[in-house]
């Protein structure tokens, strides 16, 4: 009866997230590619030990105004103010620990995270492409995968201390068109290694943090419209993390604050041959470097050994050369 009730459990939960998961989504950054932020937050670098670890997560975002800050002429900066940008977006991701042991007492395993993208914006700066929209058609967003270096059970100061070190990387397979300013994908490679942990302060209050690095390879056929023909475009160098600080409030109830942060190490390189004048002068402002910071409330429920549900909402602030907005995740991981 109990394993019964462990896989009902199980099939209703992530039943719920796979019907949300075909609503809009949509890839925000401007010339960045979509990153994991605060797509991951509770218990992060947690994984107990080998297995089969199945997550799903549904994220709203919605933002009412793209901050630039690079020299772009006032009504363009004030089209940019008016656009709004929305997301629901459904990310699918598999990770598989073996029981083949690495250095330190780890053990080794494999990634795969496949995002569903159905991109949609609002607002005057669509009435000056040559589409009528700056959004191409939805589909899937280009796959992330990477192998795993697990180490669970360990200790720092005397707590509990569990940490993951992940070589990922953003494969360009998502629909992309020059025709449209977003897109499902990047039309770029992107390397993505990050190095999570958890770390159980006391019995009923944890940390966990994941920290990434990004780089982007080149973009040969960036925004037609904006940076004309025969241009190549590669975003700059990024560290961006996730954080959350959790208490235990009521049994298996954990509440806290989350959050995440973005910077962009180095301007983006533009290349330009064949561009327009003007085009040149407006998006020479738009390869400067972006940041964003976020922070909000957290709720995670643990109501079986191998079921995590949390939810999460953040405000963003002091954004820089990209969209400002809000953001919704939740997420659900089952251990088979």
């Amino acid at each position: 009866m109990d394993r019964m009730r462990r896989w009902t459990w199980a099939f209703a939960v992530l039943s719920a997230v796979a019907v949300l998961g075909f609503f809009p989504s949509q890839a925000e950054a401007f010339n960045q590619p979509p990153y994991n932020l605060g797509l991951t937050n509770a218990l992060d670098g947690a994984i107990p030990g080998p297995g089969v670890y199945a997550m799903l997560y549904a994220q709203y975002y919605y933002a009412n105004k793209i901050e630039v800050n690079g020299d772009i002429p006032e009504p363009v900066n004030s089209i940019l103010k008016d656009t709004e940008i929305t997301t629901l977006a459904a990310v699918w991701q598999i990770a598989y620990i073996s029981k083949l042991k690495v250095p330190g007492g780890g053990f080794f395993g494999w990634n795969i995270v496949i995002p569903v993208v159905v991109p949609n914006s609002k607002g005057p700066i669509n009435g000056l492409t040559a589409k009528g929209q700056i959004e191409n058609t939805g589909s899937v967003g280009d796959i992330i995968t990477g192998p795993v270096f697990q180490w669970s059970g360990k200790s720092l100061f005397g707590r509990p201390y569990f940490h993951r070190i992940e070589l990922d990387v953003i494969v360009p397979t998502g629909k992309y068109s020059e025709d449209y300013l977003i897109n499902p994908g990047a039309n770029i490679v992107t390397f993505n290694p990050y190095y999570a942990f958890t770390w159980f302060l006391t019995p009923k209050t944890d940390f966990s943090m994941r920290i990434h690095y990004a780089w982007n390879s080149t973009n040969n056929s960036p925004y037609l419209d904006l940076y004309g023909p025969n241009a190549s475009l590669q975003p700059g160098q990024n560290i961006h993390f996730n954080y959350t600080l959790e208490q235990n409030v009521y049994k298996t109830l954990w509440a806290g604050i989350t959050g995440y942060c973005m910077w962009q190490l180095d301007d983006d390189d533009l290349d330009n041959p064949g561009g327009l004048a003007t085009a040149f002068d407006m998006a020479d402002g738009l390869v400067k470097k972006e940041q964003v910071y976020s922070i909000g409330p957290i709720l995670s429920l643990t109501p079986l050994k191998n079921l995590l549900l949390s939810w999460a909402s953040t405000w963003e602030m002091g954004a820089k050369n990209r969209p400002e907005g809000f953001r919704t995740t939740f997420k659900v991981l089952y251990g088979f």
